[in-house]
């Protein structure tokens, strides 16, 4: 159960990076075209891609692996009925947003809890 629910959130956290990515670029796109410049593009090249949001999206995709192999083992090898355990929802845009905060949430009360 409790490994369902990492691979779940594990899920929604690759999701939120997507969608979070996707956002910026229409931000900035929407910057150039409002004022007539390419200061959004510039910022885009140098911040945005350059980001971890944009460059770490393989470790989820990685530990979500480690997690399917993991199961594969526990289940004796049987990789359909791991599957149908592991079984991610169906996400729209206001599940991932409001799974994203909470989780955003959790993270920002760690952090302050360990300063």
């Amino acid at each position: 159960m409790a490994v369902g629910e990492l691979y779940l959130s594990l899920a929604f956290l690759q999701k939120y990076q997507e969608f979070n990515y996707k956002c910026f670029c229409k931000i900035t796109t929407m910057y150039d075209s409002k004022f007539g410049c390419e200061h959004g593009l510039k910022w885009r090249n140098e911040r945005l891609d350059t980001s971890l949001l944009n460059t770490d999206r393989g470790k989820c995709e990685h530990f979500m692996s480690k997690l399917e192999t993991f199961m594969i083992q526990l289940e004796g090898g049987d990789k359909l009925r791991v599957m149908k355990r592991l079984e991610v929802p169906p996400m729209d845009k206001i599940t991932v947003i409001t799974k994203s905060l909470i989780c955003e949430i959790k993270l920002l009360a760690v952090i302050q809890q360990a300063y």
